[in-house]
């Protein structure tokens, strides 16, 4: 599984290089997701190999994400 989530967000992160602006938010907005249930090691992999133009669709999904993931902590 580990190896299989590796693989994933370095395919992400390729993709970001792509041509479309509208690829490359739909990427890092899934990188955003991913990177709530990573180690702070490969986080910043992730945060390292983001475009500066790519961080804010980043960081908008990785908090939303977060906050879904603590709304069914406090609910369970």
């Amino acid at each position: 599984m580990e190896k299989q989530l590796e693989n994933a967000i370095h395919t992400l992160i390729d993709e970001l290089k792509d041509e479309d602006i509208n690829t490359r938010v739909l990427y890092a907005k899934s990188l955003g997701v991913i990177s709530t249930n990573l180690t702070d090691e490969k986080l910043e992999g992730v945060f390292n190999a983001l475009p500066k133009e790519q961080e804010w669709s980043y960081f908008d999904s990785y908090k939303k994400a977060a906050s879904k993931q603590q709304q069914k902590l406090v609910v369970h």
